[in-house]
């Protein structure tokens, strides 16, 4: 039964990312678009990332960016930088918000002053892969399809910690984009995104969580995002670069952050992915289980091997969408260990302790 449901996923609601047919960026007029950055603390990743941004192949933008309380180098870098490139705004802070937490004000702050409809957002740390990400963004935004989730892939380095992380990238993009496909969105990534500015301003999803840390992304797509105001892209202009942590613990760190969030999502969404998470755990467990007190092993092996094979089927398509091929021979290890990850974070759904979002 547990894998007879990890089928229904795979077949029903992956396959719909992994077979779909790689579409033309609708015919649209090029929109105004503004691009918001928030940052505490950035100078040396505003000085590398900002530039490929500000440059971008794409005639009418703007770049805003928030200087939230920054004590480094950030103010000096924006100002050299605005210099520079006339495209760039820059909002400096001088105090945060005593009821919105983490980098939620700072982020209410920078829409408010973007002077475009068309909003694109990512993060300090971040670089465009291409000059025309812009170009290739905007093309699915428009008076229907109001919120663009993209992808935000992280630089391949060597280790099998960055092998971990891509793998959990890559397996996170395909669950929130197969579930868009089949009319069920529920989050994005801050750090490739894009929406409408009056969504956002005739939606104070923030109020309703003012406390939690991370949410700014994932919680704003989950309460406004719906089948038929939803697009997704997938092409190499449009990917949102980002380095990955190079410890295990200050990733794992990151990551009982974002998993907090998953609890307020809507109740179809909790559903589902506790569903999904519960059966892959499931999977994995019950047969070491059933190997340990003498089950007959060949209809283990049997079951093992069919899912390994339907998954590959999955995975090979998907991970070529995202340039992530590199992970397709480790990926049945990098799915084990992915349970491992699930019982890792688990506490951290119930137990989450407040600290700064820098």
């Amino acid at each position: 039964m547990v894998a007879g449901i990890q089928v229904l996923y795979y077949l029903g609601i992956f396959s719909r990312f992994a077979f779909a047919k790689s579409k033309t960026p609708p015919k649209s007029p090029e929109k105004p678009v503004s691009v918001v950055v928030c940052a505490r603390n950035e100078a040396e990743n505003l000085r590398i990332n900002l530039p490929p941004i500000l440059e971008q192949d794409y005639p009418e933008f703007e770049v805003v960016v928030v200087n939230d309380q920054s004590v480094d180098d950030t103010a000096t870098v924006l100002h050299e930088l605005q210099v520079k490139h006339p495209r760039l705004k820059i909002v400096n802070l001088q105090m945060g918000s005593r009821s919105l937490k983490g980098k939620k004000f700072a982020l209410t702050m920078g829409i408010k002053a973007a002077k475009h409809e068309w909003l694109l957002l990512t993060d300090a740390d971040c670089r465009p892969g291409s000059t025309r990400w812009i170009q290739q963004m905007q093309a699915y935004l428009s008076a229907k399809k109001q919120v663009l989730l993209a992808y935000g892939p992280h630089e391949k380095r060597t280790g099998f910690l960055n092998k971990c992380i891509r793998f959990d990238t890559f397996y996170t993009a395909l669950q929130y984009m197969s579930f868009a496909l089949s009319g069920l969105p529920y989050m994005g990534v801050g750090r490739n995104l894009g929406y409408a500015r009056t969504l956002f301003l005739e939606n104070p999803v923030y109020q309703k969580y003012p406390h939690l840390l991370s949410g700014d992304d994932d919680l704003f797509i989950n309460h406004v995002a719906r089948a038929g105001n939803t697009s997704v892209v997938v092409d190499k202009d449009s990917f949102m670069y980002s380095m990955p942590k190079i410890t295990w613990r200050s990733w794992l760190f990151q990551k009982k952050r974002h998993v907090t969030t998953g609890k307020y999502y809507r109740f179809i969404h909790k559903l589902l992915l506790g569903v999904l998470s519960a059966t892959h755990i499931l999977f994995y467990g019950l047969a070491i289980l059933l190997l340990a007190t003498g089950y007959e092993w060949r209809t283990i092996v049997v079951i093992g091997l069919c899912r390994l094979l339907l998954q590959y089927i999955i995975f090979f398509p998907s991970m070529r969408k995202f340039d992530e091929r590199d992970l397709f021979l480790l990926s049945p290890v990098l799915d084990f260990l992915y349970v491992l990850l699930y019982l890792i974070l688990a506490p951290a759904v119930f137990l989450n302790k407040q600290r700064k979002w820098k």
